[in-house]
């Protein structure tokens, strides 16, 4: 759907229902903005991936540590 190069209305309300889509939607508008609020969108990206691998890390640390104590 997103590739057909849908647009208006009728894209509004796929990405609506899809989320993939929308957040495709998000993508594209970034890239098509200036370099420097392309910049701003590319490390707060970065910041959320970053602050989920560390959650997904000390979950994985915390579990390690739970099993030898038992």
């Amino acid at each position: 759907m997103y590739l057909n190069n849908l647009e208006g209305e009728e894209m509004e309300a796929i990405a609506m229902a899809n989320p993939a889509i929308r957040r495709a939607l998000t993508i594209e508008e970034a890239f098509k903005r200036s370099e420097q609020e392309r910049r701003l969108y590319e490390l707060r990206e970065k910041a959320l991936r970053d602050e989920i691998s560390m959650m997904e890390g000390a979950r994985a640390e915390g579990k390690a540590e739970a099993s030898v104590s038992i």
